[in-house]
């Protein structure tokens, strides 16, 4: 984590313009051609949910603005962001956040996810969990298939922490595609930079 310097960024002016805004945060939804990657999961198994993830998280990583938070009313960068999940819990009616830290292989991430829902059971937070910055809150819909989300939250100017939703499957001509949302942070995230996200995801979904 680096603390960014306001007396030389580049982005100064427009950071403090958007903080100063009453809600900062803007959502953007699009769809994605997940094709490839339906199949490819066919072929290894697993969660579909939790593989996701694992390929929003990367390219999220790859984009900086995604990587940028408010902490004491100063901005930072991460070095890299983790996922903390929207999940099902036993019940199948209510739900938990589980956190857990990214890596780049596939396999041993898919695991962590694993033991980490395990680990927590049935709790909706965990307290250690709760005043973390460096996280992106993932979540999905596989019921809806959505043309826009809107977040709950409290409307704190500061809260950088960017949430992504994605939703139910529709095919399309021989294609599937899937809606997902974003919800960022102007002071750190302009149309440019959630563009730069999607083309990296989708990138990835088509190399599989």
């Amino acid at each position: 984590m680096e603390w960014i310097d306001l007396e030389t960024w580049p982005r100064r002016e427009q950071y403090r313009y958007f903080r100063s805004l009453d809600r900062p945060q803007y959502d953007l939804c699009a769809r994605l051609d997940v094709t490839r990657f339906c199949a490819f999961m066919k072929a290894r198994g697993g969660s579909s949910y939790h593989a996701m993830g694992y390929f929003v998280v990367r390219a999220a990583n790859g984009v900086n603005a995604f990587r940028m938070r408010i902490r004491e009313g100063r901005p930072l960068l991460h070095e890299r962001v983790n996922p903390s999940f929207t999940e099902p819990r036993a019940d199948g009616e209510l739900f938990k956040c589980v956190g857990v830290e990214w890596c780049e292989d596939l396999g041993e991430f898919l695991r962590r996810c694993g033991e980490a829902s395990a680990r927590q059971g049935d709790r909706f937070l965990l307290d250690s969990e709760e005043a973390r910055d460096d996280y992106l809150y993932l979540s999905c819909l596989p019921w809806v298939d959505f043309t826009s989300v809107s977040q709950a939250g409290s409307f704190d100017r500061d809260d950088a922490v960017p949430h992504i939703t994605w939703g139910k499957y529709a095919r399309e001509g021989g294609r599937v595609t899937m809606p997902l949302s974003v919800t960022a942070h102007h002071a750190f995230c302009d149309g440019i930079h959630v563009g730069r996200f999607f083309d990296a995801l989708q990138r990835m979904l088509d190399a599989l």
